[in-house]
């Protein structure tokens, strides 16, 4: 289930570099 974490931070990662 660590694959579930690693998205999620794939994910913020990509909208912070979208709100930058």
């Amino acid at each position: 289930m660590r694959e579930v974490l690693l998205i999620a931070k794939f994910i913020v990662i990509n909208v912070l570099y979208n709100l930058v």
